[in-house]
């Protein structure tokens, strides 16, 4: 006879998931926590509440609340939206979502509001709780969107703006350097494009790093080739206006490049590039050649000539016999040599 757990032996060992460095297997406890139900919520609320665990158990904790329903899950829910840690806070704007219908309606839309309009706390939960306040209707929103307008936040005011149709490209740009970026990485492409002339250089630098986050934890290959564009494509608005503030990115991703990149980058190099990103060139010319992409080598093979030729760095710089020592092959292939040098004479 096969013996089974018990449902609070199963729940104990989930709520231990929670903490699990595998993101799936957190989601799965998740999940089946969700199955266990009502059964699992007083576990799960004494762990909240004994405030020892750490973010990512206490905002797992929360989803599964949150997907369970049950109405002892609110008030520690109420008492978490007003944590500074953002991952926290927005869990608890998930489990307090679910009230809004219900006898509690009241409590729970002044907390909201209250999280909305509060400065102090992260940006992400203050979205959160404008979007959970959305279910409620404009009789609701429409005073803080106008209260909000003018909120220290570039994200919060870049909520409002758009839902009162008042936004700019300027401050469309702004907030997507705040990291609020539309999920279309296309939308940012456009957007970049309209403001590359004259968003704030620092503006664009964020905004790189942004994006790069946003590619390192996209879950899909095409989803991370659009982020890369949309990178791409930021870089090429600074070197549009000869700004070296990001060359450093460019560098990294030349050198760690494991397949060709979207034009810009080398557009990008190509105007701004400096001595030391000759080596990132190679670097990738190197892998390139092993891996026989042509039409990518003879662009890199374009965009290091040009650069060596406009920062005067001959076959005799000591970049150039670094890269012949490290990468003779891919030097071979870059590096123009004059007539009548001794390493052209046969």
């Amino acid at each position: 006879m096969v013996i089974k757990r018990s449902a609070s032996q199963e729940t104990q060992a989930l709520i231990a998931e929670l903490n699990a460095d595998d993101e799936i297997a957190r989601e799965t406890a998740i999940a089946r926590l969700a199955v266990i139900g009502t059964r699992a919520v007083d576990r799960l609320v004494a762990l909240l509440a004994a405030g020892t665990a750490g973010d990512r158990t206490m905002a797992a904790a929360l989803r599964a609340l949150e997907s369970i329903g049950d109405a002892r899950a609110l008030a520690p829910a109420l008492s978490l939206l007003d944590t500074p840690q953002p991952e926290v806070a927005t869990a608890a704007v998930g489990v307090a979502r679910a009230f809004l219908r219900s006898r509690h309606a009241a409590d729970v839309l002044d907390h909201l509001v209250a999280l909305a309009l509060n400065a102090a706390r992260p940006d992400a939960a203050r979205l959160a709780a404008l979007d959970a306040l959305g279910d409620t209707g404009s009789r609701v929103l429409a005073p803080l969107w106008e209260r909000l307008h003018e909120d220290r936040s570039v994200a919060v005011r870049q909520r409002a703006a758009k839902e009162t149709g008042s936004v700019d490209p300027l401050s469309e740009i702004e907030a997507a350097a705040a990291g609020v970026v539309p999920d279309d990485a296309d939308a940012v492409c456009v957007l970049v494009q309209k403001t590359a002339a004259t968003a704030p250089l620092t503006t664009l630098h964020r905004l790189v790093e942004v994006l790069k986050s946003r590619e390192a934890t996209a879950r899909t290959t095409a989803m991370k080739r659009g982020w890369l564009t949309a990178r791409g494509a930021v870089h090429l608005a600074l070197a549009g206006r000869d700004s070296r503030v990001a060359l450093y990115d460019l560098r990294e991703t030349l050198a760690a490049a494991t397949s060709p990149l979207p034009a810009a980058f080398l557009a990008a190099v190509t105007a701004v590039g400096d001595a030391p990103t000759l080596e990132a060139i190679a670097a990738a010319c190197a892998r390139d050649l092993i891996a026989g992409a042509g039409l990518w080598l003879d662009e890199l093979k374009h965009a290091f000539r040009a650069v060596a030729e406009r920062e005067h760095v001959g076959e005799r710089h000591a970049v150039i016999k670094r890269i012949e020592s490290r990468w003779p092959d891919a030097a071979a292939h870059l590096v123009e040599k004059k007539a009548g040098s001794r390493a052209s004479r046969r």
